[in-house]
């Protein structure tokens, strides 16, 4: 191997160098935006919240400064007592109310007579009926069939 082949080697080594360190910091980069993101998606990246929570409970902090983030921060952990009443009825139940006690009252009003029938006896003769006298339905028939006789 000549110098200048030497020379080459070196120069294209120290390129492939500097190109390594520069895709190294890229993947670095890459890397914290990778984590920041997956934190955001499982939820655990600090909101406003979380930041006032951190600072009020860190005794590091000024108590000036755990007082205010305690301040800002007690709206969002704990609802107001004076927001939390029961909701209003809706327009709909409120006009539907009377109608449906008319309905109940009617309901309750109404009053079924019935008067049980007997029990059949089967040994009793058939009643009359209208296509025939006495006899029930078979001597009906009897009366309107031709007479063999005529």
């Amino acid at each position: 191997m000549t110098e200048e082949e030497g020379e080459e080697f070196r120069r294209v080594a120290k390129l492939q160098y500097v190109e390594i360190d520069r895709l190294r910091a890229q993947i670095g980069q890459l890397r914290v935006e990778n984590q920041r993101l997956v934190n955001w998606i499982m939820g655990d990246v600090p909101d406003a919240l979380t930041t006032l929570q951190r600072i009020y409970s860190d005794p590091k902090t000024p108590v000036p400064h755990q007082i205010s983030a305690s301040k800002a921060a007690i709206d969002h952990e704990r609802p107001r007592l004076s927001l939390v009443a029961k909701a209003p009825d809706k327009l709909f139940d409120i006009l539907e109310r009377p109608r449906l006690a008319r309905l109940a009252a009617a309901d309750a009003a109404k009053v079924i007579e019935h008067q049980p029938r007997k029990p059949i006896d089967m040994a009793e003769p058939t009643p009359p009926t209208v296509l025939g006298e006495g006899c029930g339905h078979h001597q009906a028939y009897r009366d309107h069939e031709p007479d063999p006789a005529a």
